[in-house]
């Protein structure tokens, strides 16, 4: 069985492509709360925000600026955030084949997804190479769990899978009971692995 947390290259390509998504978010939320002006308006205001293409210009200055700001740290947070949290997945890791979860394969909920999102602040230095801490945190980590995973107790898997899944398996001859929490082979006889929470059977499975 392949190890589930070993994934770090789809975690490359899901964080490619969910940068895009949110950078086409921004653009989208840019145009929406910015005034269209003729292309020779000029600004001196330091809170202006601007964007021109051919002939045509959108500009936010003062507050408009400060609620624009506001609307994609939000639009930030529910995408990198909120839904991983409660679903496993954005957009790229559904791509990818990876999805966010806890220990126990679960989903790790809002509150810790928005937590591990926030922790890009860290992740993602310098700045000028966004990610770069990530990566290398996740790459020489022994669960491959950048700063973010760490802090919320997730993990990254291939979809499907669990963090331990691999890891331990309840002998024929031991009583559910007397385990540890752990996966180990399904009770129900199926070819797959299902989670003991150390009192009773979950419904987290993985292949």
């Amino acid at each position: 069985m392949p190890e589930p947390t070993r994934v770090v290259g789809r975690r490359v390509a899901a964080f490619l492509l969910d940068g895009l998504l949110l950078w086409v978010v921004s653009i989208t939320l840019f145009v929406v709360t910015a005034d269209k002006v003729p292309s020779e308006t000029i600004s001196t205001s330091s809170s202006t925000l601007n964007l021109e293409v051919n002939d045509e210009r959108w500009l936010l200055e003062g507050s408009s600026a400060t609620l624009f700001g506001i609307l994609v740290g939000v639009a930030w947070l529910l995408y990198l955030g909120v839904l991983p949290g409660l679903t496993g997945w954005t957009p790229g890791k559904l791509l990818a084949g990876v999805r966010v979860v806890g220990k126990d394969g679960g989903r790790i909920g809002a509150a810790r997804g928005v937590v591990r999102s926030l922790t890009w602040v860290v992740d993602g230095f310098p700045y000028f190479l966004p990610g770069l801490t990530g990566f290398i945190v996740a790459q020489s980590t022994q669960r491959h769990q950048r700063v973010g995973d760490q802090i919320a107790s997730s993990f990254v898997v291939r979809a499907g899978m669990a963090p331990e899944a691999e890891e331990r398996h309840l002998p024929a001859s031991a009583s559910p009971a007397s385990a540890t929490a752990g996966w180990y082979a399904d009770p129900r006889g199926e070819q797959r692995l299902r989670y003991w929470d150390g009192d009773n059977w979950t419904a987290h499975t993985a292949e």
